[in-house]
């Protein structure tokens, strides 16, 4: 697999050599799990082995780069300008950085920048995030650039807009306490955007599809949750999954898992149990882990969960295979190779 490293604000490094890793068009990669069947990669890296190159980044971002054939597309804030900066809603002690949100197009090649796309003013700093947290996607014509702003940029393979959307003007502010970060995925020709929040409003969490070529909204449905003040807060991307014989939709936040299905929407099925005693600051970033028709997923202190997919309604009591408070996942999403699941547990406080 390609190892794209961004640092805070500082660089990009490209290594490792390919086999069906030539493309790595979103988030979780050309399976949608996070795997690879790149070989020949290497086991060691630091700032001068194996790096191929390394260009400066305009500034930090929390996303992910999008790789597809010879082109490398990222987002980033742009860089600090005297009067020019970001605006702070929440946190503080960040680098320092600009009030527009950039997505750049780079040659694998030698890194350097074959084009770039600015959104005007739309960044702010959120904690730990700006607004360039959500990952670029692309199928090799086309490029779905989503902003925390709620601003949906769709342009070509060489950096002019086809279709956009707003969606915190289409459907309302969102209210997420640490700003919207969750990337979009690109399935069977729709494009799916989850708005999993509660913290800062009493709007219903959603999900919208939409006509990945065109922009037009297939539909767009509520996901309700019982969760209170932050926890139905999510930054979590859709993962498809077969179950059964039906593909789903799986979307963790808000103290659920649900399956949905791709042509409707229509929730199916839902498993709860992570936060078994009500609590209020539960938000959920990591996204479940899908190995065959199970599900990994854990929320903030969790207990993580192992679940059976499938079903219908409520499935908490006779889907959960086993639970535990010892492995804790608030971040980083899971990964496995079919026999083992991989998990960096981390401590949250």
């Amino acid at each position: 697999m390609k190892k794209l490293t961004l640092g805070l604000a500082l660089s990009a490094a490209l290594v490792g050599a390919v086999r069906g890793g030539d493309h790595w068009p979103q988030w979780r990669g050309p399976a949608l799990d996070g795997t690879s069947d790149s070989i020949d990669l290497p086991l060691s890296w630091s700032e001068k082995e194996n790096v191929k190159w390394k260009i400066p980044l305009p500034s930090w971002s929390g996303s992910t780069p999008a790789i597809w054939g010879g082109r490398i597309f990222v987002s980033s804030a742009s860089p600090a300008a005297p009067g020019a900066e970001a605006r702070i809603v929440r946190g503080s002690g960040r680098k320092k950085e600009g009030q527009d949100l950039l997505l750049l197009c780079l040659s694998k090649k030698d890194g350097s920048e074959l084009w770039r796309s600015t959104l005007a003013g739309a960044n702010c700093q959120i904690g730990k995030q700006n607004m360039s947290t959500p990952s670029p996607v692309t199928d090799g014509t086309m490029v779905w650039w989503m902003t925390g702003a709620g601003i949906l940029t769709v342009l070509d393979m060489e950096g002019k807009a086809v279709w956009k959307e707003d969606l915190q003007e289409k459907y309302g502010k969102f209210g997420l306490g640490w700003g919207y970060g969750a990337s979009p995925l690109l399935f069977d020709g729709k494009l799916i955007v989850p708005v999993l929040h509660g913290m800062n409003t009493d709007d219903p969490s959603y999900l919208v599809a939409f006509e990945a070529k065109t922009g037009k909204i297939l539909w767009r449905v509520e996901r309700p949750t019982d969760a209170p003040n932050e926890s139905p807060d999510a930054y979590t991307t859709p993962v498809p999954m077969k179950v059964g014989e039906q593909m789903q939709i799986i979307v963790g936040g808000g103290d659920y898992v649900t399956g949905h299905d791709p042509a409707t929407g229509r929730e199916i099925w839902r498993c709860g149990g992570f936060n078994p005693d009500g609590d209020k600051f539960y938000r959920q970033v990591c996204t479940p882990a899908v190995v065959g028709e199970m599900l990994f997923a854990c929320i903030k202190k969790g207990p993580t969960l192992a679940c059976k997919a499938g079903g219908q309604g409520l499935v908490t009591k006779t889907n959960i295979v086993w639970t535990s408070k010892e492995i804790l996942f608030d971040v980083p999403t899971p990964v496995s190779d079919g026999k083992l699941l991989y998990i960096l547990s981390t401590t949250v406080g």
